[in-house]
């Protein structure tokens, strides 16, 4: 299981460095991350490392997702290699997984090359009193939340890529769908805050609450970035459990 996932893996990441379509794509994000990358830092100075500006590197994770991921079944379909590689002896789920985890590489490439060179420009610039580093919500927030961010975003994309003719449509449809989310998580968000909060004032006394309070802003950003992280690990597990029991390329090959 494990070889068959590498296989796959590998021939997905071989086609992000190939000269074709998925290669330019890639290319392109990738010069779209650096530069950023090199321009924020200097713009923001310390405060970059010293407040949580720097895990807005986060929302670039379910972009770069999207460059690549409407690809992965409609885009074997355009280019008339999905028969192929449903002929193969690959499994089903290795040939999930092997997408799913492509994407993932990828986006972790990406913010890598995004937050470390950062780093190093922060301390060319502005680090004569000492090396500075990020916070600790910064790197879980990066290379923790990031990934399970590029699962999530790989798993509808996936489910997405199954259904659609081309790759434009496939585009178009998750492109759609991360508007949308954008647009209502925080609305559904701070409903369920506000419902938490007028729930715990009815069974918890004033000091309590107070206390919680308290304990939300010394905790902070640091506190926020685990439950984000919680909350995602729950997600994408039933994600990925959904999208394992629709992807059979019986119904592939039917679609």
């Amino acid at each position: 299981m494990i070889e068959d996932i590498s296989t796959v893996l590998w021939k997905e990441l071989k086609e992000f460095t190939s000269q074709g379509g998925r290669g330019r794509m890639a290319k392109i994000t990738m010069i779209m991350a650096f530069v950023p990358a090199l321009l924020l830092p200097l713009q923001f100075g310390r405060a970059w490392i010293e407040s949580p500006l720097a895990l807005t590197t986060l929302m670039l994770a379910p972009f770069i997702v999207l460059t690549i991921i409407a690809d992965a079944i409609a885009g074997e379909r355009e280019r008339h290699t999905l028969e192929t590689l449903l002929a193969s002896r690959l499994s089903d789920r290795a040939i999930l997984y092997g997408k799913i985890g492509a994407a993932t590489l990828y986006v972790m490439a990406q913010l890598t090359m995004f937050t470390l060179p950062s780093l190093v420009i922060i301390n060319l610039f502005f680090g004569r009193d000492g090396l500075l580093i990020y916070p600790a919500s910064v790197w879980i927030g990066v290379f923790l939340v990031g990934p399970l961010v590029a699962i999530l975003t790989s798993s509808v994309g996936v489910l997405v890529s199954m259904r659609a003719r081309t790759v434009r449509q496939a585009q178009m449809t998750l492109m759609t769908i991360m508007l949308l989310a954008f647009l209502l998580v925080p609305i559904i968000l701070a409903v369920i805050a506000i419902g938490a909060l007028l729930a715990l004032s009815a069974v918890v006394s004033a000091d309590t609450l107070n206390g919680l309070f308290e304990f939300g802003r010394q905790s902070g950003i640091l506190a926020g970035v685990l439950a984000a992280l919680s909350i995602l690990l729950v997600v994408d597990l039933a994600l990925v459990s959904i999208v394992e029991n629709r992807f059979h390329r019986s119904r592939l090959v039917v679609d």
